[in-house]
């Protein structure tokens, strides 16, 4: 668990904004990496045998990091949940907001999104790798 100064003091010691903005970042990051992992699992099932061109790469890369961009976005303007400080768990990150209102909460959608999706499709994909590799005699 990641040390924050929360833990010394009880409190989040720096202002609304810098956690916000760090919870925002924290998201973003972790989402594109998921997102990133299971793009390259997802094309190598598909069965692409060549190399990627450097401009195919950086166009994929862009859009993956739109992606989670975008994602996190939903929490830092208010649109599901909201980034801020939980004092429960003495950390900045998504606090669902209007939980007795929504269906699903704002955290765990938008964590379904970030991590999720990304999880299932790189399960989904090393499961057919794997697949096709026994069948060849290769493992």
């Amino acid at each position: 668990r990641p040390f924050w100064p929360s833990h010394l003091h009880g409190y989040f010691p720096m202002s609304h904004d810098v956690c916000k903005y760090a919870a925002f970042f924290i998201n973003a990051i972790a989402f594109a990496d998921f997102h990133t992992l299971a793009t390259i699992a997802l094309y190598l099932a598909a069965g692409q045998r060549r190399k990627l061109r450097r401009r195919d790469a950086l166009i994929t890369l862009s859009m993956v990091w739109v992606w989670s961009l975008g994602i996190s976005c939903l929490p830092f303007y208010g649109l599901m949940g909201e980034f801020g400080f939980d004092a429960a768990m003495g950390k900045c990150h998504i606090i669902n907001c209007d939980t007795d209102q929504a269906i699903f909460p704002a955290g765990a959608v938008v964590l379904s999104f970030g991590v999720g999706i990304p999880c299932i499709v790189l399960i989904v994909s090393y499961a057919v790798l794997i697949y096709r590799m026994a069948m060849s005699g290769n493992i």
